[in-house]
């Protein structure tokens, strides 16, 4: 995978704020320098954490700030790692869709279309976005895959999904402390709601070690 890499233009796409620091933050900071260029997309909006509520409410003051921090921090990991950085905003899927839905679908295509008005695929050589189940199953992690998969790169791009043993090809280390300054980033969640600390989620605590997963999708 470091050869795909080495002075390569290298795209990231995310379904979440904070999913470039999960899944591959410890790859991004350790192998930047050997990088031409580094963009990252986050496509979803800043709802909601989780699925959107069926009768959308007004966010409180507490939610509010939730959204600006995570924006702050994303801009703020951004800036570490010299990528840039850009934010489409669609709708969160609830967590119930599967992938023989209507809105999957629809969603999948407008995903698709925002990512090719903001990015143009010949510009990049290497891609780097969710695996096709989602790493823990994630709805809106296999619709970013899927968007992702559907674009027009050219033949010699390669793109590498996220992963976890044992159905990973390549297994990169990198320094948790590096990797956990990042993820500190995203740490504060407000005075409405306990910090966020990766490591004691289940889902999301093997990828905050020293280690991430990769397999090649093409």
């Amino acid at each position: 995978m470091k050869s795909h890499l080495l002075g390569a233009r290298v795209l990231v796409v995310v379904a979440h704020y904070d999913d470039e620091t999960i899944f591959c933050g410890g790859l991004l900071a350790s192998l930047r320098d050997q990088f031409t260029s580094l963009t990252i997309v986050v496509a979803t909006n800043i709802e909601t954490t989780s699925a959107p509520r069926a009768q959308s409410l007004p966010p409180s003051e507490g939610e509010l700030e939730r959204r600006r921090l995570r924006r702050t921090a994303f801009a703020a990991v951004c800036r570490l790692i010299e990528a840039e950085a850009l934010e489409l905003n669609i709708t969160n899927l609830s967590q119930s869709v599967t992938r023989d839905q209507d809105c999957y679908s629809e969603t999948t295509l407008g995903m698709a279309a925002e990512l090719l008005s903001s990015i143009q695929p010949a510009d990049f050589d290497a891609v780097l976005t969710h695996g096709r189940v989602g790493e823990y199953g994630h709805p809106q992690h296999w619709c970013v895959h899927d968007a992702v998969m559907s674009l027009p790169f050219p033949a010699e791009t390669s793109i590498w999904g996220f992963s976890s043993p044992p159905s990973h090809d390549f297994e990169h280390r990198h320094s948790a402390s590096t990797k956990n300054e990042l993820l500190g980033l995203y740490r504060d969640q407000g005075d409405h709601r306990p910090a966020w600390v990766p490591a004691n989620d289940p889902r999301l605590a093997p990828w905050t070690g020293d280690v991430e997963w990769f397999r090649k999708l093409r």
